[in-house]
């Protein structure tokens, strides 16, 4: 490597991306897994919580007043704010009424910090998103109106239990204490209200099995019930499938990354042909001269599988911050070894399978090769080793894809849609080639002629280039 260490560096930082997406994006999904165990009941604020489009019926409110512990009424619906301030502008928001102590569980986070205990009496006050009362140049103290009533704002919301920054941004929450909701005349007909009741069991009842019953026993009533066991698991599924599409994008980076090792490590190779058959003349056999590059391939591969992993870790201690709005829960940082080594290894196992396919040119040089330049590496059309190699890249694409995708179907039909654009590409780029030798114009300028004809001539890299920037391409424009 003495004489092209800085081209070879190049070739080993090719799949130093890939390994970097695949270990950023595996840590912080096993991080956000642990945060949302640790987090769920904050995600919900209570043990259990029944949700009616209209009025509980008087069974059902008996019925929930004998599960005892600790309970609290909400009602939400969406209304307008106004804001006198502000020449009367108007902002849709949504508006909860509450009482009885709610969120059992998490932090209720205003400005002041004692600002949620005013919405426990009969006032009209109001405590409201930090982002709206920006955007509308008002501050505590000031008043706005819902329906026909004014309420005084005492506080500004920045963190509500099971909500998140993105939540709030589509549609600004406001509080109001419970008992002073119905003197706004909100409740009319055709308004679209949610009746809500939380409850913080104070002995050994199981959250699930009283579900199950409320369903079976008010079937009629159409409630919807949550869990903190089901609203993990909703935010759970939803982030899994994000995790699952990055790391299919991730894994296709470190595939182009792959193919840029490959294409360098080919010219590399050709470069040494002369090395290698005067290895050959003093007495090496094809098998040491072989062992000699795949050593070296492989050395490739570790730096840029450690780089790369690093470089994921480095992600991965920023993202928690970056992040930090969009999810209702805090994520911690912690360094998943398990996770790293994955990355790390499933580099190097593509960055070897890729490294291999050109390093098999070297157990065909002839020692003759060594006085005469025109002698190519010998051998016949079919090399079983060649093809095993092209069966193990197959075989990787296929087990990771199955791995991540929720379905068979759907990590088939993206192995399937992957072979597809490899074989595009791979037309296009022998289209490009033969256009080429076929139609360069005779009378060009001479740069022109040895520009185009350096598309067909032995030992191109068209049809490589063409294959890692159109996937490239490919994928950025799908994202």
């Amino acid at each position: 490597s003495r004489a092209s260490r800085r081209r070879l560096l190049l070739a080993s930082s090719s799949i130093v991306l890939g390994i970097a997406a695949l270990v950023a994006i595996a840590s912080f999904n096993d991080n956000l897994v642990s945060s949302i165990d640790g987090q769920a009941k904050t995600l919900l604020g209570a043990d259990l919580m029944v949700q009616a489009r209209s009025e509980f019926s008087e069974p059902l409110a008996e019925d929930l007043n004998g599960l005892g512990g600790q309970q609290a009424n909400e009602i939400v619906l969406s209304t307008m704010v106004v804001f006198p301030q502000a020449d009367n502008a108007t902002r849709l928001a949504t508006l909860r009424a509450v009482e009885g102590g709610y969120p059992f569980y998490g932090e209720f986070v205003t400005v002041p910090a004692n600002a949620s205990e005013r919405l426990t009496g009969d006032e009209r006050v109001a405590i409201m998103e930090e982002t709206m009362m920006a955007q509308y140049g008002v501050q505590v103290g000031d008043e706005v109106k819902l329906g026909t009533q004014f309420f005084e704002i005492v506080g500004a919301l920045q963190q509500v239990p099971g909500d998140s920054m993105a939540v709030a941004m589509l549609s600004p929450r406001v509080f109001v204490p419970l008992a002073t909701l119905a003197e706004t005349e909100l409740l009319g007909p055709g308004s679209l209200v949610r009746h809500r009741r939380y409850i913080v069991f104070d002995d050994d009842s199981e959250p699930k099995a009283v579900e199950r019953r409320l369903r079976r026993d008010f079937s009629e009533e159409r409630l919807s019930i949550d869990t903190v066991e089901e609203r993990a698991s909703e935010l759970g599924n939803s982030l899994r499938n994000v995790y699952r599409f990055l790391s299919l994008v991730g894994f296709v980076s470190l595939f182009l990354g792959a193919i840029g090792v490959a294409s360098a490590v080919h010219v590399h190779i050709r470069q040494k042909i002369p090395t290698v058959a005067m290895l050959r003349c003093l007495g090496a056999s094809s098998r040491t001269a072989f062992g000699i590059y795949l050593v070296q391939g492989l050395a490739l591969g570790v730096v840029g599988s450690l780089m790369g992993a690093a470089m994921g870790v480095a992600v991965q201690m920023a993202l928690p911050q970056l992040v930090s709005g969009s999810l209702p829960i805090d994520v911690s940082f912690n360094i998943v070894w398990r996770v790293v080594a994955k990355g790390a290894v499933a580099g190097l196992v593509i960055c070897g399978l890729f490294t291999l396919l050109p390093l098999l040119a070297v157990r065909r040089v002839s020692p003759l090769a060594a006085i005469r330049a025109d002698v190519a590496p010998t051998g016949g059309r079919f090399d079983p080793w060649v093809w095993a190699v092209y069966s193990a890249i197959v075989l990787v694409v296929v087990v990771f894809s199955f791995q991540q995708a929720p379905r068979w179907q759907i990590g088939a039909g993206f192995v399937g849609m992957l072979a597809a654009s490899f074989l595009v590409l791979a037309a296009l780029g022998k289209l490009v080639a033969w256009a080429a030798r076929r139609f360069t114009p005779k009378r060009a300028p001479y740069v022109w002629r040895q520009g185009i004809a350096n598309l067909h001539r032995p030992n191109n890299r068209t049809l490589l280039l063409l294959l890692a920037l159109g996937l490239g391409t490919f994928l950025m424009v799908t994202l």
